[in-house]
């Protein structure tokens, strides 16, 4: 797992090393004005040629420039890394730099265009049909590839038609956009088609992606190590290292969707599948991602790792019988006047039950958010109240067919078996002395498993009552006081 952490790294920072002829050929473009064009072009190749890493060789065919288009056209630009980090050659069959803005304090090119673009490395190869930028905008003069990264600013970025392998892995791209580009730092990255597949049956992955979208994504914190340096974490630290940089990466997010997700493996015994995974609407406080809405539709996968064989019988009067499929949404605030964070979920097993949950937590003083250390996440947390909560249970079709095969099992009939059920847990709110609440639990209980209709409970502190609390209550009873519970069943 370190391993392929560090290759998947190691291919990111290659992807954004695209640039390099951005760099290479626009980079003191305000130079093709002067008399001498084309050694003003030999120059930013000496130049370029400096800012490679030891032992790299740049060469590349004719080329031509244009002061009218203010373009420079080159052919076969190739860069042969030598090794450097698994880095193979890098080539293009032409690039193209047009339109072209003289300036003392930055280089402006209208078009960048590198058409089949090819990376060979060490343990594997990438290929893309055409990689397209608009508006760039190269500040100062950068003295090196990353210096030239964090220093660029691009309208927008373009790849069409990548695919990608490496060991027994092969990977492809349909089309790659990429706004707002600002030193590594993504207004929105969207992409479609996704294919990753193994070679090797016993290591057997197959992904595909339809679609997905990133809003405000920040990529600088990778661009900020070289290969060699990635190779360096220990394979130990290789991991959390991916996590953490994962986190500084995604914490600003303002929203995603994934789309028509597929996928296989070895160790899954059938096709997971997913419609749509999306986060809208987010709530942002002091530059922070502290809530939005979020939505996952048609997540279907199989039953058979995660249901018990002997549960097995419940689903067989169900469709499809073999496979959950899950949907679900949440709804997170934050209410800064209130210092309340408000939770309103829904989750829904298709054909088996629906779950409404509506939850005001209070006495939050700061946002929990991606950024937030654990420690300071869990004194925010330990020091919160519960305002409220809200509850309802929906049966879908689940609650029959479990009565039927538990009924079964004991030799009961259905209505012997719900009778039992009722008097055990009238029994066990005897037992903890749970008085009124609990028995207006296991009225409840009984007319929702007769009735097969909608449970709804809710938790109606009648003071401030903190969550440590509930972990110090010294009784069930106690607990009941303090969450002052009421139980219904509502018919449509």
């Amino acid at each position: 797992m370190a391993k392929e952490e560090r290759v998947v790294s190691k291919r990111a920072w290659v992807g954004l090393s695209a640039a390099v002829l951005v760099i290479a050929v626009a980079g003191g473009g305000y130079a093709l004005l002067l008399s001498s064009a084309n050694d003003a072009v030999e120059r930013n190749i000496a130049q370029f040629r400096d800012s490679l890493p030891a032992g790299a060789v740049f060469t590349h065919g004719a080329y031509d420039v244009d002061l009218l288009e203010r373009s420079v056209t080159m052919a076969s630009p190739t860069v042969d890394f030598n090794g450097y980090g698994g880095l193979g050659v890098w080539t293009a069959a032409q690039a193209v730099v047009s339109g072209l803005e003289p300036d003392e304090t930055e280089t402006r090119a209208a078009r960048i265009l590198l058409e089949d673009v090819s990376l060979s490395e060490l343990d594997g190869s990438l290929r893309l049909e055409v990689v397209e930028a608009q508006d760039v905008v190269i500040a100062g003069d950068p003295l090196d590839l990353r210096s030239g990264l964090l220093q660029t600013r691009i309208a927008s970025l373009r790849a069409g038609g990548l695919e990608a392998a490496a060991g027994d892995v092969t990977f492809a791209l349909g089309e790659l956009l990429m706004t707002e580009v600002d030193g590594g730092k993504l207004g929105d990255l969207r992409f479609d088609d996704l294919t990753i597949e193994t070679r090797e049956p016993e290591d057997r992955i197959n992904l595909t992606v339809g679609f997905f979208s990133a809003a405000d994504l920040d990529l600088s914190p990778l661009i900020s190590l070289t290969p060699t340096e990635l190779a360096a974490v220990p394979d130990q630290q290789a991991f959390d290292f991916a996590v953490e940089l994962g986190r500084d990466m995604v914490s600003g997010l303002t929203g995603y969707a994934i789309e028509q997700l597929r996928f296989e493996s070895a160790g899954l015994p059938e096709l997971m599948e997913l419609a749509a995974l999306r986060l809208t609407d987010a709530q942002i406080i002091d530059g922070q991602v502290v809530g939005g809405f979020s939505e996952l539709r048609g997540l279907s996968i199989p039953l058979g790792p995660i249901v018990p064989s002997d549960a097995m019988p419940i689903f067989s009067s169900l469709s499809p019988q073999d496979r959950l499929s899950l949907s679900a949404s949440l709804d997170q605030r934050y209410d800064p006047a209130a210092e309340s964070l408000s939770f309103v979920q829904d989750v829904v097993l298709h054909d088996l039950f629906e779950l409404e949950i509506a939850l005001r937590l209070g006495n939050i003083t700061s946002p929990p958010h991606l950024r937030m250390s654990e420690l300071d996440l869990q004194v925010t947390m330990l020091s919160a109240s519960l305002d409220e909560a809200d509850a309802v249970l929906t049966d879908l079709g689940l609650l029959q067919p479990a009565l039927e095969v538990f009924a079964a099992q004991r030799g009961l009939t259905e209505e012997e078996l719900i009778g039992q059920l009722i008097v055990d847990a009238a029994e066990a709110v005897q037992a903890l002395q749970l008085g009124a609440p609990g028995l207006q639990a296991v009225q409840a209980l009984e007319a929702f498993l007769l009735d097969t209709g909608r449970l709804r409970i809710v938790l109606a502190p009648r003071e401030e009552t903190p969550l440590l609390s509930f972990g110090l209550a010294r009784t069930p009873s106690d607990v009941m006081e303090l969450l002052n519970p009421s139980f219904t069943v509502l018919t449509d």
